[in-house]
Formats: C-alpha cells, structure tokens, sequence
C-alpha cells in the first residue's frame, strides 16, 4: 500500500507540476484548505486503502468492494444531517435493504453464524466509512483548485505518512516479473487513473452521482474473482450482492 500510494502519488505530483502548478501555489497559502487536504489524506485515503486492502485479504474481491459500497450508506445519512431534513422514503427502505443485505453475505443466511471472519467484515465496514470520506471531506475544494491538485496532493502525502511508519525499503517482498507488473498495474491503473477519473467525476456531477455510478465495480469484481481467483460465492452472497447494490439506486 505504500508503495501504490507514492507511486500513484509521484504521478499525480509530475502532473501536477507540470500543468497545475498555479493550483499548488495558490492551495499551499491556504491553511485552512491543507487541513482539509490532510484530513482527504489520513480518513479518505489512507483509511480507504488500508481497509478495503486487508478486507479482501480476509474475504475476497467481491464481497469487500460490495461492502464497500455501504459507503452511500453513511453519504446519505450526512446529506440529511447537513441539509436538516428528514430521510426520504426510498432512502429507508434502501437503507434497509443494505442491512439485510450486509446481514446475508455476514452470516450465509443463518444469524446465528458468520460465514465470514468478523474481522474481514469490521474492515468492509471501515472501508466504507474511508470511502465515504473521499466523496465528503475534499467537495468544497475540489472545485477551486481541481480534482488531479486536491487527489494528488491527498495521495502523495498519504504514500509519505505510510511509508515513515511501514518503512516499506525494509520490509520489500522478493517478487518476480509477474509480480512487479501486477504492483505497476495496481499503482498506474488501479490508483492513479482510478482515483483521477472518480475523482473529476465527483467534482462533475457530485458525490451521490458518483457513488451510483460506481456501482459497476462489485459486479466487475465479483466477475472478475470468479473467473481470475475462481472464488466460489453462496446464493446468499449473491442475494446480498444484489440488496446492496439495489440500496445504491435507491437511495441515489
């Protein structure tokens, strides 16, 4: 992870600097924006990453990156805050189908177990919470100073925080060719063109749009991890799937 974060962020940084550098100018003599730019660092990205990371460690493609789409969830639930009214009634009843939804890929149907570690379900919901701190906390400044400035900016720091407490050159995995092209594959694609588009798009049509749209990503990972890693997943897994992102349509 602290690899991908200061790869993908040293690419945002030569972007940055060689096209948006009146933005960095201009952010860094604004305190009160760079601690908004930190706070997108440390509960967006890092808590994100880290999380939706060890959640797939624990549990597998598929159902992490559906979980972490309960971040609507939590997206919702600040839009009501913030703007002082009450839930709609779609947004309930999606707010319900994400429970019952959580509750069958949890538990495989039967309540009174879990069909997954319960530590691999803490880090799907806290990933959800990370991905909900991507979509709030950076709104106000996305449209001042750009998304590549804010995102890049936001990654590079973060990448620098990981590494001074993982010191990654002293823990480096023996890898071979394969598996140095899966990293740059992580870092390029999965990082730095993923989070660059998502990112423009929250800026473009706003946060709950973005969200909804980003629904594609469980069923391209659940597809993805059955025909790659050959994950087997449940009917329930399945239904629980489809509640989740159900409650996205819902409650978008």
């Amino acid at each position: 992870m602290s690899m991908r974060l200061l790869g993908s962020g040293g690419l945002f940084m030569v972007y940055i600097l060689l096209f948006a550098r009146d933005g960095l100018k201009k952010l860094l003599r604004r305190p009160r924006h760079l601690l908004t730019l930190a706070g997108f660092a440390l509960f967006g990205m890092i808590t994100n990453q880290l999380f939706y990371l060890l959640a797939v460690r624990m549990t597998n493609p598929g159902t992490a990156t559906v979980m972490q789409c309960l971040q609507i969830v939590i997206i919702m639930v600040y839009s009501c805050v913030t703007s002082r009214r009450m839930p709609r009634r779609r947004e309930i009843i999606g707010t319900g189908l994400a429970f019952l939804g959580t509750l069958l890929i949890a538990t495989g149907g039967d309540p009174t177990t879990l069909s997954i570690p319960p530590m691999g379900l803490a880090m799907g919901l806290l990933c959800a919470i990370g991905g909900a701190c991507i979509c709030i906390i950076p709104a106000k400044i996305l449209p001042e100073y750009g998304s590549m400035t804010v995102t890049g900016l936001a990654m590079f720091g973060a990448g620098i925080g990981m590494s001074a407490v993982v010191r990654p050159w002293q823990n480096m995995p023996v890898m071979d060719g394969t598996g140095w092209f899966a990293l740059a594959l992580l870092t390029v694609v999965g990082s730095f063109l993923a989070y660059s588009l998502y990112m423009q798009g929250v800026k473009e049509i706003g946060s709950v749009r973005a969200s909804l749209i980003g629904t594609i990503e469980p069923l391209s990972a659940t597809v993805s991890s059955v025909i790659v890693l050959g994950t087997v997943f449940m009917p329930t897994d399945l239904i629980g799937f489809a509640l989740i992102i159900a409650m996205v349509f819902l409650t978008v």
